[in-house]
């Protein structure tokens, strides 16, 4: 079996052309969005319809339930397993998504960063409780300012995470991440990856349109039942969409605003995957301005990768 990564911002099309493909090559899709990751999130994170899953074998969908959270480390294991349950049964798999930190984990392994000290963690968690986040941001500005930047004030996960890492090597994060030192074995399988592109114009168009859907299928209502299940806190209600109806519905502010407010959000991210994806020299791109010439410019390129294994 090969594997073709589908690559691209937040509502580029991206699902459709990997559909379109594994239809095509008789393939298979698999996941690689954080939030698709899991159930019950259903209508927001835009996981594929009832009818695309029996047309094509999707796996790596709402695997993971409240109030568990995955980790890039846990979906490495998950995809690998996954992808050899179906090596023999299909030529080709693609994985489609947008999660960035994702595909590096499933491609290399995970940043060979030093491991959790347990009493270190305890300590800095003690004293978070007493400080609060913003002010153990401000300890992590001073100790490790390139960091610092790289983290919000409010996020306590990746606040602690980097203190730890500092005060236990005497070393940021950030320059450990620079180092790009992976551990974990090779990616086992032949490798393309692709691209979708598409213009900030064509994309607010797309992420209106995907948005008005959304709100039609129930989106507020959606998060309103798991925020009466008591899971304010669990992971995916603090992504895209999902964060700023939370948010609402806890302080009780009018919903007139939302769909403009996630629109802004949604605009910010794919900025944020497209800026991720754009490092990689090897993605050959597709531009998705043209949903028929890019799924043809795709076609040609997966089918060089399988009959040979090199793309031009």
């Amino acid at each position: 079996m090969k594997v073709v990564f589908v690559m691209g911002p937040t509502g580029s099309g991206k699902s459709s052309l990997a559909h379109r493909l594994a239809i095509e090559f008789s393939g298979a899709i698999f996941n690689c969005d954080s939030v698709q990751c899991y159930s019950k999130v259903d209508i927001g994170s835009a996981k594929p319809t009832e009818q695309q899953m029996l047309e094509v074998p999707h796996s790596l969908y709402s695997f993971v339930s409240p109030p568990q959270k995955l980790t890039a480390g846990e979906y490495r294991t998950k995809a690998l397993e996954a992808l050899l349950e179906l090596s023999s049964q299909v030529p080709v798999a693609f994985v489609v998504g947008g999660t960035g930190f994702y595909f590096q984990a499933l491609e290399k392994g995970m940043l060979d960063v030093p491991a959790a000290d347990p009493e270190l963690r305890s300590q800095l968690e003690a004293e978070l409780e007493r400080r609060g986040p913003v002010e153990m941001w401000g300890k992590l500005q001073s100790l490790d300012p390139l960091t610092a930047l790289q983290i919000k004030p409010q996020d306590s996960y990746r606040i602690l995470r980097a203190l730890e890492v500092f005060e236990s090597t005497g070393v940021g994060l950030a320059v450990w991440k620079e180092k790009q030192v992976f551990k974990g074995e090779a990616f086992p399988y032949p490798l393309l990856k692709l691209g979708v592109s598409i213009s900030r114009e064509k994309l607010e168009d797309r992420l209106k349109s995907r948005l008005s859907q959304m709100f039609q299928a129930g989106f507020v209502g959606e998060v309103q039942e798991l925020l009466k299940e008591g899971l304010d806190n669990w992971a995916p209600l603090d992504s895209v969409g999902y964060k700023e109806i939370k948010q609402k519905l806890l302080s009780g502010e009018n919903l007139k605003s939302l769909p403009e407010e996630i629109l802004t959000s949604h605009m910010q991210l794919a900025k944020k995957q497209k800026t991720w994806f754009q490092r990689d020299p090897k993605i050959n791109w597709v531009a998705m301005e043209d949903p028929g010439k890019a799924f043809r410019e795709a076609k040609l390129k997966v089918e060089e990768f399988l009959s040979n294994g090199e793309v031009r």
